[in-house]
């Protein structure tokens, strides 16, 4: 037996639901170079078995990360000069 499914469109997506309360998104994606599209889902097919919402999240997460790094570098600013630490030529040996 088939479950019937149920839609309605809100937002600009299209919910679907089934009669055991799983709820899908159907999401239109328009306007995409063909040739960028070829091979993101190339890419997809080959490294997520053409699941597009797992390459999706998964590229998500890398860009917060990459982000998330970025943030984190110190800028050119931040290095301090380092002072001399032996002033008293005490740590190499009296050859001063």
């Amino acid at each position: 037996m088939v479950d019937k499914i149920n839609s309605k469109w809100e937002n600009g997506v299209k919910v679907t639901w089934d009669a055991k309360g799983n709820t899908f998104v159907h999401m239109p994606v328009n306007n995409i170079p063909k040739k960028q599209f070829e091979d993101w889902i190339k890419m997809c097919n080959f490294e997520y078995s053409g699941k597009r919402w797992d390459m999706i999240i998964a590229d998500r997460i890398k860009a917060q990360a990459y982000d998330t790094m970025c943030t984190m570098l110190p800028e050119e600013n931040d290095f301090v000069e380092e002072k001399e630490g032996n002033p008293d030529g005490l740590m190499n040996g009296g050859k001063d």
